[in-house]
């Protein structure tokens, strides 16, 4: 099982994925010959995003798969170029709510703050410090967006609605994930994902972006088969890298209302 796991991160970190973004620059800073930092700039905006932890985090971080969120992936800066474009061209606009899944180092989650959105960044309790520091070093006071650890599950994805928006019942304008889903790393918490999108997209007006790196045995297939069993219909709106980056676009093809009943009676119907 060690040689499989070991097997996984290693084709995970092989950077066979190149994009090259027109609208977002990155550039890695470099101590002691380690990556500790990537500075991410577009328009007249710039992020630095520490990519460290403190040694007393490695040892359990390594020891899964969330390792992965200290690393800025390609579909990452992809999510970002889309949104920086998205707001030149009237796609976003400010004050919309936004929410990160899965936000790792933060990239997109950020980037999507400095342009004007209402964000909230969420990670596993593993790499919520590291994304609340990053938060910290790029914005102030209030302009900082939230940072919440979110463990997904529709109940979840509910309690965070309700605590942190005006309007639960409303929902989010934007759902935002890149490189969630690969299999071999994260195992099955596609299914887990799937059932939070479920939750996060009764509302037919919410919109979710999900980037992907396509990798052997990632399973995203399965993952948007399982999504449109829920109603979720899914497109792809960029290929890159020669088809192995991809933006997708969910979004429910079901009236909330439609929705709610159904998730309701799945709650009721379901082994407690």
């Amino acid at each position: 099982m060690a040689s499989e796991g070991a097997d996984a991160a290693s084709e995970a970190a092989a950077p066979y994925a190149v994009f090259h973004s027109a609208a977002v620059s990155v550039k890695s800073e470099v101590t002691d010959g380690m990556e500790v930092a990537a500075s991410v700039r577009f328009l007249q905006h710039s992020l630095r995003l520490k990519l460290t932890l403190e040694p007393s985090e490695m040892e359990p971080l390594f020891s899964g798969a969330a390792w992965a969120g200290t690393t800025l992936w390609p579909a990452s800066i992809l999510l970002c170029e889309h949104l920086v474009l998205g707001f030149a061209t009237g796609i976003f606009a400010e004050g919309q709510k936004m929410l990160e899944l899965g936000a790792g180092l933060g990239a997109p989650g950020f980037c999507a703050s400095l342009l004007g959105a209402d964000v909230v960044l969420t990670e596993q309790d593993q790499l919520v410090r590291l994304l609340e520091e990053n938060a910290a070093c790029n914005f102030s006071g209030d302009s900082a967006p939230r940072v919440r650890c979110l463990d997904w599950s529709a109940d979840a994805a509910a309690s965070l609605a309700a605590e942190v928006l005006e309007k639960p019942e409303v929902g989010w304008d934007v759902v935002l994930a890149s490189d969630v889903v690969y299999e071999p790393l994260y195992g099955d918490s596609w299914k887990l994902l799937s059932d939070c999108l479920e939750a996060l997209l009764l509302n037919t007006s919410t919109v979710a972006l999900l980037t992907a790196e396509r990798r052997t045995g990632d399973n995203i297939d399965s993952f948007l088969d399982r999504l449109e069993g829920a109603g979720i219909a899914h497109r792809v709106l960029r290929k890159e890298a020669g088809d192995k980056l991809l933006l997708f676009e969910l979004r429910s093809a079901k009236p909330r209302c439609l929705a709610e009943q159904e998730r309701e009676e799945a709650q009721e119907t379901s082994p407690r």
